[in-house]
């Protein structure tokens, strides 16, 4: 089965990746709530590991897109710090 939803290569080394988790990770399951069971992940560099968790294939969609725009952001304000030190 496919599992990947997104996957964006934002550089050599750092990626962001959604994805079907297949089993319900809400921490308290009841059924007041909504199964947990799509991922974003950040993988390299120093927001290696940052996650967030949806209940839905559309949440997660739009939460790997905000994910990137955050990891892009934190690329940029890395850079004009190194260049303002300089």
């Amino acid at each position: 089965r496919r599992r990947r939803l997104c996957n964006t290569c934002i550089t050599m080394d750092i990626h962001v990746s959604t994805v079907f988790l297949g089993i319900d990770h809400a921490f308290c399951p009841n059924d007041a709530q909504a199964p947990i069971l799509w991922e974003t992940m950040v993988f390299g560099d120093e927001l290696d590991g940052e996650i967030e968790r949806y209940t839905s294939m559309s949440d997660a969609i739009v939460g790997h897109l905000r994910m990137v725009d955050r990891v892009r952001s934190y690329i940029v304000d890395a850079e004009f710090k190194e260049v303002g030190e300089l």
